[in-house]
This record gives C-alpha cells, sequence and structure tokens, in this order.
C-alpha cells in the first residue's frame, strides 16, 4: 500500500459561479465569479456602497444570489436549510463593522459568549481566553471604556474563540487589525476581509471584481 501520497490541492471553501444579487432594483452584484482557497489571505477594496458588505454577506449565508451559485464547504446555498446554516457558521468568524457587546459583561465575558451560545464553556479556560485577549493588544474589563478600534480587536476575540475555518472582517480601517489577520494568515487560517483604505494592502497581487458600475479590487496573497 502507497502511503505518503500527495493528497492534491484542497477543495475551495467558498465559491461563487456567476454570482449576482440585487436589493430594491438597485444590481450590487454581478456575474461574480470566484475561488476562496483554505490557508489563503484575501483582502477586497472598494469604495462605500460598491456591495463589499453584502459580498460578506453572501459567503457567510445571510445573502442568497438572486442568480449564479454561491458553494459554502462544498454545499451550494441554496440546498443548505437553518441547520445547515448555524452548523457552517459555526465554522466561520466575523468581525462586523460595527461590533456589539453586552453591556453588562466585561470584555473577556463577551469574547467568550460564543462558547455559552453553542454550550462550550468548557473549551477553553481562563488562561486561553486571557491569552487570546493579549494576543490582539486587549485587558479584560468594561467594553463601554473600549475605542472603535478596540472594540473591533475585542469582535476579531470573540471570532476566534470558537476556533474557526474561516475568518471574515468588514470593513478594515487600520494597519494593527490588517497586521492581525496577516498573522492568522500566515499560520494557514483562512482570512476574507474587505476595506475601503486604498492603503492597504497594496503589495499584494490583485484580480478586479465588477460589482455593477464600480469596481472591488480583490487582493489575494498565501504568505
Amino acid at each position: 500500500m502507497q502511503t505518503g501520497a500527495d493528497p492534491g490541492p484542497k477543495p475551495p471553501v467558498i465559491e461563487f459561479d456567476c454570482v449576482a444579487f440585487g436589493h430594491n432594483d438597485t444590481l450590487l452584484l454581478t456575474d461574480v465569479t470566484f475561488s476562496f482557497s483554505s490557508g489563503r489571505f484575501y483582502l477586497i477594496h472598494g469604495p462605500a456602497g460598491a456591495g463589499k458588505t453584502t459580498f460578506l454577506r453572501l459567503c457567510y449565508l445571510d445573502l442568497q444570489p438572486a442568480s449564479g451559485v454561491a458553494t459554502i464547504f462544498g454545499q451550494t446555498s441554496h440546498d443548505i436549510d437553518r441547520d445547515g446554516k448555524a452548523r457552517s457558521r459555526r465554522r466561520m468568524g466575523i468581525v462586523e463593522q460595527s461590533p456589539q457587546f453586552l453591556p453588562n459583561l466585561s470584555v473577556q465575558q463577551n469574547v467568550a459568549l460564543p462558547l455559552r451560545l453553542t454550550e462550550q464553556a468548557g473549551a477553553r479556560d481562563e488562561a486561553d481566553l486571557r491569552e487570546l485577549l493579549d494576543w490582539v493588544g486587549l485587558e479584560d474589563g468594561a467594553c463601554g471604556l473600549l475605542n472603535a478600534e478596540a472594540r473591533r480587536r475585542a469582535a476579531l476575540a470573540r471570532a476566534l474563540v470558537l476556533s474557526p475555518d474561516i475568518v471574515l472582517a468588514d470593513d478594515i480601517t487600520g494597519d494593527d487589525l490588517l497586521s492581525l489577520l496577516e498573522q492568522l494568515s500566515r499560520s494557514g487560517q483562512t482570512v476574507i476581509a474587505t476595506t475601503s483604505d486604498p492603503g492597504l494592502g497594496q503589495t499584494v497581487e490583485a484580480t478586479h471584481l465588477e460589482i455593477a458600475k464600480k469596481t472591488l479590487r480583490l487582493c489575494e496573497s498565501d504568505e
């Protein structure tokens, strides 16, 4: 029996085939075809209103394509039922533009909240949570004391607490968060992020995606 055989390339974790999406008779996405491979970093540039958030919402199954096919973890999105969507989302860590926290909980308690909601409270101990907060550059305390950038870093920690297969970060604006996402990618994590800041990630090779009459510049790196 042959051992040590090369298993070959991994299948895409997310794949779009001629995907389009519109809202209120406004076409936001048109004919988007792209494959997101495991363990790579993707940074999507585009102006406000170009469809970046819509693009990510299609990735994490919050929206369905109006036409075309979106395949998530090997399943077409239209064939995934409610329970299947919940299972898929547990494999994704999502950092939203304006992350929300429960004000009566501390930063660490908010970061750990997904563990409680998925009945995995014992999956990480106090030391693990403190290490995660330290990695994003935060200490425990009241969420109300965090500025906007610190809230995004806390949201990243919360997105990572369930050890997801993919991290999706919407509208990153600072080099600090970009640096953390790049570190994740170098460790083998799949990262898909969007930004309206043209100064971020300019050294990465780019592919252009036509979004209605606007353009998203999608940068891909395997470093």
